[in-house]
C-alpha cells in the first residue's frame, strides 16, 4: 500500500518519530459513522466519524480498489471485520458481477443490528485531525506534495485491517 507509506514517511521526517501502524482483526465504536467521499478514479472510498464538539479527531475508515458496496449512508455505531465465507462471497460476486481473485475482501460491517457489504481490495482506519470538510482521500494517491505533507501532518494513527 504505498499511498499510506508516503504519508507516514512524511509524518516521520516531520516529527522525528517513526509512526507504528498497527495490525487489527476487528474495529469497534459506538460512534456514528457517514459516507464521506469517494475517489471514483482509483476507487478509494472514505467513512467518517467527524470531529465535533464532543471529538477532536476525525475517524476515518478508507476502504482501497473498492469493488461493491452495500451500506446505507450513515452508520450509528460499528463493528468492522474481514468476512472470510466463501458463501458470502459467492453471493457479492453473483450480484455485482465481480470475480474475487486472492487479494480482493469482504468486508462485513455490523450497525444497528443489521450487516452490510464492502467488497475492496484492503481498508485501514486513520485517526487524524484534518478539517472536517478536508478528504484524505488524494494524500493516498502520493502524486501531489502539498496534499500529502498537509494529510501527513494531521495523522495520528494508522490502523490496517487484516
Amino acid at each position: 500500500m504505498r499511498h499510506i507509506y508516503c504519508c507516514w514517511t512524511i509524518y516521520s521526517q516531520r516529527n522525528g518519530d517513526t509512526m507504528e501502524k498497527k495490525q487489527i482483526k476487528k474495529f469497534c465504536s459506538n460512534e456514528i459513522f457517514q459516507v464521506w467521499d469517494h475517489l471514483v478514479s482509483h476507487n478509494y472510498f472514505l467513512l467518517r466519524c467527524a470531529i465535533s464538539n464532543t471529538r477532536s479527531e476525525n475517524i476515518d475508515i478508507i476502504f482501497f480498489y473498492t469493488k461493491y458496496l452495500e451500506l446505507p449512508t450513515t452508520l450509528r455505531g460499528l463493528e468492522l471485520v474481514i468476512d472470510h465465507n466463501h458463501s458470502t462471497q459467492q453471493q457479492i460476486a453473483e450480484r455485482a458481477g465481480i470475480t474475487f481473485d486472492e487479494h480482493l475482501k469482504v468486508f462485513s460491517l455490523k450497525s444497528m443490528e443489521k450487516i452490510f457489504y464492502i467488497a475492496a481490495y484492503s481498508a485501514s482506519i486513520h485517526i487524524n485531525t484534518l478539517p472536517m470538510f478536508d478528504s484524505p482521500l488524494h494524500a493516498m494517491l502520493g502524486i501531489r506534495e502539498p496534499e500529502i505533507s498537509k494529510y501527513a501532518n494531521h495523522l495520528v494513527s494508522v490502523s490496517v485491517l487484516v
